[in-house]
């Protein structure tokens, strides 16, 4: 957990406001707003998954890897936070130091199903400075909290708090997917809707934000 993440609340209008940001939508987070850094998300990407690599359209495994590699790069300086929502490696061949060495930023990481087989064979603490089935965080004054699986409730959910999730990549034609859609701040990281790269809490908000019945892409 970020430092201060256990102070978020609903605040009211007027409360706290020197010391902390009313968000548009979201949880009051009183004197956690943060500058110098960012925060950013990603879930499944499956380094060294060649099955999956040809699913997802590259011509090998090795063109995967790379361009998420790269995407990575290409966003996260080395002060950076990176939220990872599990399945980072799925039979991957290569160790997964040989990956890790190579994503900057400072990783927390969320166990997936994929992930227990690698986890035994790696000093987590040399990787990451927090893991577990279930984190809580703030970002830019916005409550969140973070778990592989989308779920029905979390943490301050009534009071504006956002879930951030992976695991069903791009499928839309599971039977909970249509009731998912409905639910207000509830974000999907995964990797194969969001370009095959980290992103910010605040531009998963802005791709979700609710649009007209007639708007919205049908499955």
């Amino acid at each position: 957990m970020r430092p201060g993440a256990e102070r978020c609340f609903q605040g009211e209008a007027g409360e706290g406001r020197s010391s902390g940001a009313q968000a548009e939508g979201g949880a009051f987070c009183y004197g956690m707003l943060k500058s110098g850094d960012m925060d950013y998300f990603i879930a499944d990407t499956h380094f060294g998954h060649a099955r999956l690599s040809a699913q997802r359209g590259f011509p090998s495994l090795e063109a995967m890897e790379t361009r998420l590699v790269s995407n990575w790069q290409a966003r996260v300086q080395p002060a950076d936070h990176v939220y990872i929502l599990g399945d980072l490696f799925c039979h991957n061949s290569l160790p997964p130091s040989r990956y890790l060495e190579q994503l900057p930023g400072v990783k927390h990481f969320v166990i997936g199903n994929h992930d227990r087989a690698w986890m035994r064979t790696e000093n987590l603490s040399r990787w990451f400075v927090e893991w577990g089935h279930v984190l809580e965080g703030e970002s830019q004054g916005l409550c969140f909290t973070c778990c592989h699986y989308p779920m029905l409730d979390w943490y301050r959910r009534r009071h504006g708090a956002h879930l951030v999730y992976g695991h069903i990549h791009a499928n839309t034609t599971d039977p909970y997917y249509p009731y998912l859609q409905t639910m207000e701040r509830c974000h999907n990281a995964g990797v194969d809707v969001t370009g095959y790269r980290p992103v910010t809490l605040r531009e998963l908000i802005a791709r979700d934000r609710p649009r007209p019945d007639s708007a919205r892409p049908q499955p």
